[in-house]
C-alpha cells in the first residue's frame, strides 16, 4: 500500500472510534441480540421437546442451532461491509473523511478491519456469552443429559459428510456393504461433492461481502437494499442456469438413483461444478474487493451518484 504509516493509521483509528463509536456499538450490539435470540428460542424448543419426551431428546441436535448462528454472522458480515465508507453517506462527511491528514490506504484498511474484523470479534463474544447461558440454562432444567455446546458438536463433527447426511434420512450407510465396484467409486464422486460445502461457503462469502463492498463504494446512501434486490436477481438467473443444467443432465441420463450407479455419477459432474463455483466466487471475490478499493481512491465530493 501506498505511503502506509502506521501512526497516521493509529491516529486515523482513534478519531474514527471518537466520531463513530455510537455506530459500531449498535451494529455490534444488534448482532449480538440476534445471535443470543437465535440461542434462547432454540434452548425454549429444546425445553419443550424435552417436557414432552425425554427419550427423544438428544443434545447433538444443537448443532442445528450453530447453523442459524452462522447465518446470523454471515448476514453481518453482509451488512457490515455494505457500511465500510458510511462516514461518507453525506457531503458534509465526505467532506470532513477526504480531507484527514491520511492516505486512501490507511483509512480503507481500518475501516475494513473495524467493519469485518469487528464483526468477527463481536461475533465470537456473543457465541460464547450465548454458549454459556445456553449450557448453563440447559444444565438447571434438563440436567446433564440435556447439556451440549452449541459449537462443540458442530467442530468435532464433520456435518457436511456424505455420511452424516445420508444417516439423517436412512438411519446409516448400511448400505453400501451390499456395494462393490463401480457402485463404491460412484459413492465416493457424492462424498467429493458435500466435501465441497465448506469451502463453497467461505468463498461465497467472500464474493458477496466484495459485492456490498464495491456497491458501497459506487453508492455512499442507500447502497445496502440497492446491491441487495441487484444480488437476488442475479441469485435468480443463475438459479435458473444450474435448474436447466439439472434437467439437461437428467434428460440425458435415464437413470434412477435406486437402481443404476451411472445416476450417482451425476455428482461427479456437480462435483467439478461445484469446485469451478468455488474458484469463481473466489476470484471474483478478491476482484471485487480490489475495485472496492481502486473506486474508493477515486472518491469526490459528488458524483453522478452521489450528491
Amino acid at each position: 500500500m501506498e505511503n502506509f504509516n502506521t501512526t497516521r493509521f493509529a491516529n486515523y483509528a482513534k478519531w474514527d472510534l471518537t466520531i463513530n463509536r455510537k455506530f459500531y456499538r449498535n451494529m455490534f450490539v444488534v448482532l449480538g441480540i440476534a445471535i443470543l435470540s437465535i440461542t434462547i428460542i432454540s434452548f425454549a424448543l429444546r425445553w419443550l421437546m424435552f417436557a414432552v419426551d425425554e427419550s427423544i431428546y438428544t443434545s447433538d441436535r444443537l448443532w442445528k442451532t450453530s447453523l442459524y448462528i452462522v447465518c446470523a454472522v454471515m448476514i453481518g458480515m453482509e451488512i457490515m461491509s455494505a457500511c465500510i465508507l458510511h462516514p461518507m453517506r453525506n457531503k458534509q462527511g465526505r467532506i470532513t473523511h477526504l480531507t484527514l491528514p491520511a492516505t486512501p490506504s490507511e483509512k480503507y484498511t481500518w475501516h475494513v478491519l473495524i467493519c469485518m474484523g469487528g464483526t468477527i470479534i463481536a461475533s465470537l463474544v456473543a457465541i460464547a456469552v450465548s454458549d454459556g447461558i445456553n449450557a448453563l440454562l440447559s444444565y438447571l432444567v434438563m440436567g446433564p443429559q440435556g447439556t451440549g455446546w452449541l459449537f462443540g458438536e458442530y467442530l468435532s463433527s464433520n456435518y457436511f459428510s456424505l455420511e452424516n447426511i445420508m444417516s439423517t434420512y436412512t438411519g446409516n450407510l448400511s448400505f453400501q456393504s451390499s456395494m462393490t465396484g463401480d457402485d463404491i467409486e460412484a459413492i465416493k464422486h457424492l462424498d467429493t461433492f458435500f466435501s465441497y460445502c465448506w469451502p463453497s461457503i467461505i468463498t461465497g462469502m467472500i464474493l458477496e461481502t466484495g459485492f456490498y463492498a464495491l456497491f458501497n463504494s459506487i453508492i455512499y446512501k442507500y447502497n445496502l437494499p440497492i446491491s441487495y434486490i441487484i444480488q437476488q436477481v442475479i441469485s435468480i438467473i443463475f438459479a435458473i442456469i444450474i435448474i436447466v443444467v439439472l434437467i439437461i443432465i437428467g434428460n440425458y441420463t435415464d437413470t434412477t438413483w435406486e437402481t443404476n450407479t451411472e445416476a450417482l455419477t451425476i455428482f461427479n459432474i456437480l462435483s467439478g461444478w461445484m469446485l469451478f463455483c468455488c474458484i469463481f466466487s473466489a476470484i471474483t471475490g478478491i476482484a471485487c474487493w480490489i475495485g472496492a478499493y481502486h473506486l474508493y481512491k477515486k472518491a469526490q465530493l459528488t458524483n453522478r451518484f452521489n450528491h
